[in-house]
């Protein structure tokens, strides 16, 4: 019996995702595909022998600084997994040595498995390896290497480093621009047996400790730890035996200042270090397991189908992987970042994507870390207040993209050439308020947590009705309130007015901050008494809200269709005539700057996506759903003829060209029963980073499309979704799927 094998190769194909290349182009993809994460600190999927474009990545959750950098961003931290061998002075790795190699990412047991056979002048050396980043204690990973010469004996060095000397290097000015956000505070002495390194971030100030321990158990080894500058390297040597593995435990610990008192620091690194070895490997690993068959247990969605399943299951586990390993049941002084723990782009900031698309997962499966996003958003009300102040408004205005302390994560845009800078009118994304106060009520409606809604619920719906209140104007000729100056989530019109979406959301969300209030003043005269009192709420601020309620205004359909914008139906007319290999959209007109032959060619994309926008202004062309949207947010608010008239004009014009748009189509289509255009944009999510259909995905994957892979599922295919107290199930199953089955929290129930 293999015992390695025996105890972690994961062989349930509905259970894993596999990689079998040795492309180095690939490689980064599936660092990204293969992070892992126990919602505190998150580890990209590299390589340990650390091939050529490997790109280490190690976050840590709410850690954000700015230095040199164009806006704050989050910080990539010290990279401890590098392991790799050395035969006859030389480094083996995949690029050169590589005979075989397979990795699988276990989503049923969050853990990396690895199984690589090297050659070197013929000897071939087996490396196996699992590693995890425990579940049931944040401060903890583990790293396991099996190393078994297959056909030699000799001499081997093992060779394993803590890397201080990372640095960010994503959307700075310049492609080749290295920027740091790490001081290195200290490194314990190089002949102690345990590595202790603690930095911290230049321009926050905080600081983090990372400890290492690197053990050979059975072995008696020669060790050898040097110093260079931010990096230490530790090595050993052995004689090994042609067939006898050599076994190697790597533990390390994380902590840092926002937890614990700056002088306990290193104390509370070391102590959970050495707790972690004395409990040991077996007893850490299994307590992982039993912390993921928790999650799995309330989280997982199972399909049959008339065929193979099992890699349908594999991919729909996998983006629910990648929403389970950020949400924390902890910690409330953070959010979500777009892109998790996966990489840099979007510099980890926190926008609607959140509220949006990940809360409905983390509501209905486990509402706890529903009510943390929540009251991190609470959290930051005093910057979103002070954001309104700035903008000249009353209120609050969450910052369009944000860091853990709400500050604003957009730099005015520069042209690198010239230095002018220009406003970015995506920060009038107000509708970012709206996506908050959505999620607000969904979670008051699942769960009847009224203790939230008085203690923080309250500021923000309150907040948020008295910037509307000082945002809107009185169109006296319409006898209604208009939104003037606005961006809808369809980001390629800018400075419109009255967007439907916006204008309809906001009615909603009008409707039930009254109706909350009216329903406490009938019911529970002391929460109205203390929020009334705590917000200088009064009777006349409240019939305000009540009036924007029912005047908000909103153009009446034409021919069915509701009209995205004020004056969207007198643009220019264009629709889509022909789409590429994922079922994505195609401008015909402007594919000449993509090819290298064309004289119109521009390698560059910032000039392809300015000449898009350009046109996309003068056109009804938009970039991703708009006003589709609100048959995702309040799918029983239209009459069924405006539903479809309206998701049939625009799913021909949007281009699709956000992650987050095609999900929205497969919803409004399968309640349609429109089951082959559902199927398209199923299948477009769903292995939107598997199949790394925008081509960014080795940077970072699209989290939030993993939450809108289970909306589809739940909302769109099997037709649960909430109304009012009531939960309506209609379902609407491709017809290759036999059964789907999930459990979904239901105010305090666990419903199957």
């Amino acid at each position: 019996m293999d015992l390695f094998l025996e105890q972690f190769e994961p062989r349930d194909e509905a259970w894993f995702i596999e990689e079998e290349v040795k492309d180095d182009q690939k490689r980064k993809l599936y660092e990204a595909l293969f992070t892992l994460s126990n919602t505190y600190v998150g580890m990209r999927g590299i390589n340990e022998d650390m091939p050529a474009r490997t790109t280490p990545g190690t976050f840590i959750a709410g850690a954000f600084d700015k230095s040199e950098c164009v806006a704050v961003e989050m910080v990539n931290f010290p990279n401890p997994m590098a392991l790799y061998m050395v035969l006859d002075g030389q480094k083996i790795d995949l690029d050169h040595h590589a005979a075989s190699h397979r990795r699988r990412l276990d989503l049923k047991r969050a853990a990396l498995f690895r199984e690589t056979v090297f050659v070197k002048d013929g000897q071939e050396t087996r490396f196996r390896s699992v590693r995890f980043v425990c579940a049931h204690n944040r401060n903890i990973a583990i790293a396991v290497t099996e190393i078994t010469p297959l056909n030699w004996s000799g001499e081997l060095t093992l060779v394993t480093e803590l890397d201080g000397s990372v640095h960010n290097a994503f959307a700075n000015w310049f492609p080749d621009e290295w920027l740091r956000h790490l001081s290195l505070v200290s490194i314990n002495d190089n002949y102690d047996h345990d590595t202790v390194m603690v930095v911290k971030t230049r321009e926050r100030g905080h600081h983090y400790c990372l400890a290492t321990s690197f053990d050979l158990p059975g072995e008696t080894v020669a060790r050898r730890k040097k110093i260079y500058g931010e990096r230490v390297v530790e090595q050993v040597t052995l004689q090994v035996r042609q067939g006898a593995p050599v076994n190697v435990l790597k533990f390390i610990s994380f902590e840092d200042t926002r937890h614990v008192p700056e002088n306990e620091l290193v104390k509370a690194a070391t102590n959970a270090l050495n707790r972690a070895k004395l409990r040991g490997l077996d007893q850490l690993w299994a307590a992982h397991q039993h912390k993921w068959a928790e999650n799995w247990a309330v989280a997982d969605i199972k399909i049959t189908t008339q065929n193979n399943s099992q890699e349908l299951n594999a991919k729909v586990r996998f983006n629910l992987y990648h929403l389970i390993m950020h949400g924390s049941e902890t910690d409330y002084w953070h959010g979500i970042g777009i892109k998790g723990f996966t990489g840099e782009m979007y510099r980890g900031h926190y926008f609607w994507d959140t509220e949006m698309y990940m809360f409905p997962f983390f509501l209905y499966t486990n509402p706890v870390v529903a009510r943390n996003l929540l009251v991190f958003r609470h959290s930051i009300l005093a910057r979103a207040k002070q954001n309104a102040r700035e903008r000249g408004f009353r209120g609050l205005v969450f910052c369009w993209e944000c860091d853990e302390l709400g500050n604003e994560g957009i730099n005015h845009e520069m042209n690198r050439e010239t230095g002018v800078m220009r406003r970015r009118e995506t920060i009038d994304q107000y509708h970012l308020n709206l996506a908050v106060m959505n999620a607000l009520f969904r979670y008051y409606e699942a769960t009847g947590d009224f203790e939230f809604m008085v203690n923080y619920g309250a500021d923000l719906i309150v907040e948020n009705m008295r910037f509307w209140d000082s945002f809107l104007v009185w169109n006296e000729e319409k006898k209604a309130f208009d939104a003037i100056q606005v961006m809808g989530p369809d980001e390629y019109h800018a400075n419109i007015n009255n967007n439907y979406y916006t204008n309809y959301l906001l009615k909603v969300i009008a409707q039930k901050t009254v109706a909350f209030f009216d329903w406490c003043a009938a019911h529970n005269q002391n929460a109205h008494y203390k929020i009334s009192g705590r917000l200088s709420v009064t009777a006349a601020e409240v019939a305000k809200w009540r009036e924007i309620s029912e005047k908000i205004y909103l153009m009446a359909p034409q021919d069915g269709v509701l009209e995205q914008f004020e004056g969207y139906f007198k643009l220019e007319d264009y629709t889509f005539t022909k789409r590429n290999e994922f079922g994505v959209p195609v401008v015909v007109e402007l594919e000449p700057m993509k090819d290298p032959s064309h004289p119109d060619f521009t390698p560059d994309f910032v000039s392809y996506h300015e000449a898009l926008v350009r046109m996309a202004n003068r056109m009804r062309m938009i970039k991703q759903a708009d006003t589709l949207m609100l048959f995702y947010v309040v799918p029983f608010d239209f009459p069924p003829e405006v539903v479809k008239a309206t998701f049939y004009f625009y799913e021909a014009r949007t281009l699709h060209y956000s992650s987050l748009s095609p999900a929205i189509c497969a919803i409004s289509a399968a309640r349609l029963n429109d089951h082959d255009l559902a199927g398209r944009y199923f299948d477009l999510s769903l292995n939107m980073d598997l199949q790394d259909v925008k081509k960014e995905s080795e940077n970072a994957l699209h989290t939030p499309t993993s939450g809108e892979v289970y909306s589809i599922i739940v909302q769109g295919y099997a037709g649960v979704f909430p109304q009012g107290d009531w939960l309506v199930v209609d379902p609407h199953l491709p017809a290759e799927w036999k059964s789907v089955a999930f459990n979904y929290r239901w105010q305090g129930v666990t419903l199957s």
